[in-house]
């Protein structure tokens, strides 16, 4: 039996160390439900109240199953062959999104910018410092004829404390 049900609350739950997310939910009729959410494993989310559960009841035990939740706010918001995660408000707002889209890329948090990999970054932050230190010798040896004398030091910036290994791109 499968039934739709509101949101009206939600409890963490533990028996016998297994941690639940108990659910209740109100139906049409109005029934009130109660059931423990399922969830793919890895993945840890709470609807809002009012998100419509798709509940379940488990064959010979007659218990509820929540196995997902409409949000009928926000619709569907990918095309196909696209996924996206994201969290919402207490009002229901998106305020962050994970959206792998079907062209082969990815946007984090809006599609406003682009990111940089770190390896190719680090390499032409390099040729630009040997460049200025051939430009800053050339400069020291013009200076020589008048009489100057201008010695160019060592440019020591860096970029290594900006590299975040945790993050991976192609």
């Amino acid at each position: 039996m499968v039934e739709l049900g509101r949101v009206k609350g939600l409890e963490a739950a533990t028996d016998d160390g297994d941690k639940t997310l108990e659910v209740t939910a109100t139906t049409a009729d109005p029934e009130e439900i109660e059931g423990s959410q399922a969830s793919p494993a890895g993945f840890d989310g709470q609807p809002l109240n009012d998100d419509l559960a798709v509940a379940v009841k488990a064959p010979g035990q007659g218990q509820w199953v929540i196995v997902g939740y409409l949000d009928l706010k926000n619709g569907s918001g990918v095309a196909q062959g696209e996924s996206r995660q994201y969290s919402r408000d207490a009002d229901g707002n998106i305020v962050f999104s994970i959206h792998l889209k079907a062209d082969g890329t990815a946007e984090i948090g809006g599609s406003a910018d682009t990111a940089v990999g770190f390896s190719t970054l680090n390499t032409e932050f390099e040729k630009l410092k040997t460049e200025i230190m051939t430009n800053l010798a050339a400069i020291a040896t013009g200076l020589a004829a008048v009489p100057y004398t201008y010695v160019p030091t060592a440019l020591t910036a860096s970029l290594a404390g900006a590299e975040k290994a945790t993050v991976k791109l192609p």
